[in-house]
């Protein structure tokens, strides 16, 4: 496991001043367009982790998501907790999403990203099977990048975790599904700002 544990991705390049910027979850009708938006304003790439089912309902939005710069990665299908299946739900799971960004965007993702931030050593084994990199985000003892904005943050406190946790080589996770984003698309815009005027370059994961 430990060996396992140390593929998982938390942070890019800590001799860099550099932050990617991670949303999960979607895409979704509203909040990933309004996210795209931004971005493109600002002209910064970023990763989004996708939903298999929500690729299914929205394949434009993927494409543009692609077609923008940005990178796709593998979300699951249906957001389940991996950790309480089986080795062939895990890739059932893992691969139903890949077929439906393939088919929505042409391109295979190389991220993974568990749901809930939930895995054990079957869950990695079957990515690592499937060649895929595992992407967490960044935190330790005394930070963490998990914004929490599915928890109902306004877009100020979101900003705030981010000033208070913010490093060089950091993983940030925001969302842009799996609920009311309202906040996050607020947020999204100063948060860009704030790191651009601490000489962070935004990037995203590959």
């Amino acid at each position: 496991m430990l060996k396992l544990l140390k593929q998982v991705l938390r942070h890019t390049d800590y001799d860099k001043r550099e932050v990617a910027l991670t949303f999960d979850d979607g895409p979704h009708a509203l909040y990933t367009e309004k996210i795209l938006d931004i971005l493109g304003e600002y002209d910064i790439k970023a990763t989004f982790f996708l939903l298999g089912e929500h690729v299914r309902d929205y394949p434009d939005i993927a494409k543009r998501i692609v077609a923008e710069g940005h990178t796709v990665g593998n979300h699951t299908y249906s957001h389940p907790n991996l950790t309480t299946l089986t080795h062939e739900e895990i890739h059932d799971e893992l691969t139903r999403t890949e077929q439906e960004i393939i088919l929505a965007t042409g391109i295979r993702p190389k991220l993974f990203r568990p749901p809930y931030g939930e895995f054990n050593e079957l869950v990695l084994q079957v990515a690592g099977e499937m060649n895929y990199k595992t992407v967490y985000w960044s935190q330790d003892t005394n930070r963490s990048l998990d914004t929490k904005d599915w928890a109902g943050p306004i877009a100020e406190e979101i900003l705030q975790h981010i000033k208070n946790n913010i490093c060089s080589g950091g993983i940030v996770l925001m969302h842009d599904g799996g609920g009311d984003r309202t906040q996050t698309t607020i947020a999204l815009a100063p948060i860009i700002e704030f790191l651009q005027n601490e000489n962070f370059t935004l990037v995203p994961l590959h």
